[in-house]
């Protein structure tokens, strides 16, 4: 795949076709994995047989209960979920992405290793989202609301993705890219002076909520503080404020450029600004970070030679992969 990214130059017949076959191949990859092969698949054969629908979303019930009707095994659930995810995952990126293929192999590298191939329902609800972006970068948002509530009838988490419906896609001007670089600014100065905004909220669910993670970090369930200064993370800053840089030239051939650096900005914001509630971080980190699947090829409108922008990005994918492949271990059985 990486080989193949140094010849994207449009989305022509041949790209289209090997788009559409490594698809194919990624969508079989989650379908047919061996259960245990990752960290959540005992978890859903352990739901299959002890459902309970007043803890997980309705959508997963009624899945389940097809499964158990047409087929009784639970690898159909895994084949469903694929079906339902990479598709619609992938109709988003075709029409969201300047190079189709180079956010297939960020996509895999990362996204498709920690969403569609573990957390299944989650990686629904950011296929249905991604496709809903479609919209909200046209001002549908109707039609982006829509897709939101698909989203979270998928995995609740997704309710975060309503915070975008107020976001405009109209071109920043010089003090709109100064506030949104300010704003990782801003945490990062929390950060330091260890004030969490988020632990002194006065609402009576989020506090409880609060509590519930607070005992579980203190309990050992939940891990200690993430690392803000990661080296991953840290170029994913630096990217953002080159974005933001050379936001000028960016805008004229992307126009969504402006919608998916705001979302960006939340991803990157969350990550540090709940750093003291790790689950939390990680997990809205993840849901509006997987843009950068598409943001990050735009990268090669603003790099000359070319082949230099596509290598730092196939670059950065294979830190990703090694980091999830070894390091995370995603995949037991690597």
């Amino acid at each position: 795949m990486s080989f193949f990214v140094f010849f994207e130059d449009k989305k022509d017949i041949y790209t289209r076709g090997f788009f559409v076959a490594a698809a194919l191949v990624l969508c079989l990859f989650a379908a047919l994995r061996p259960i245990g092969a990752d960290a959540d698949s005992r978890t859903y054969a352990y739901l299959y047989e002890n459902v309970r629908a007043e803890f997980i979303e309705l959508s997963f019930v009624w899945i389940v209960q097809l499964v158990h009707v047409l087929f009784e095994d639970v690898r159909w659930l895994f084949v469903i979920y694929a079906l339902l995810a990479i598709p619609v995952h992938i109709y988003g990126v075709f029409r969201l992405s300047p190079y189709i293929l180079l956010s297939l192999l960020l996509w895999f590298a990362h996204y498709f290793l920690i969403q569609d191939y573990t957390q299944i329902r989650v990686a629904v609800s950011i296929g249905l989202w991604f496709v809903g972006l479609v919209y909200l970068g046209d001002n549908k948002r109707l039609k982006y609301f829509f897709f939101v509530l698909l989203a979270i009838f998928f995995h609740y988490s997704a309710v975060a993705y309503l915070l975008p419906l107020f976001f405009s896609n109209k071109p920043l001007t010089l003090k709109g890219r100064f506030f949104l670089g300010g704003i990782i600014v801003f945490v990062y100065a929390l950060y330091f002076a260890h004030i969490d905004l988020i632990v002194s909220l006065p609402i009576p669910y989020m506090q409880n909520k609060l509590d519930d993670y607070e005992r579980m970090r203190d309990m050992g369930i939940m891990g200690d503080e993430i690392n803000v200064f990661n080296v991953i993370f840290l170029f994913r800053v630096l990217l953002f404020f080159y974005f933001l840089l050379k936001y000028s030239r960016l805008v004229k051939h992307y126009p969504n450029a402006t919608l998916l650096l705001k979302v960006y900005c939340c991803s990157l914001a969350s990550y540090v600004g709940l750093a003291s509630l790790p689950i939390v971080a990680g997990r809205i980190c993840e849901l509006y970070g997987v843009v950068e699947i598409i943001l990050f090829p735009m990268l090669l409108k603003t790099i000359r030679p070319l082949a230099f922008g596509r290598l730092l990005l196939v670059i950065f994918a294979l830190g990703l992969l090694s980091l999830n492949l070894w390091y995370n271990q995603l995949i037991n059985f690597i």
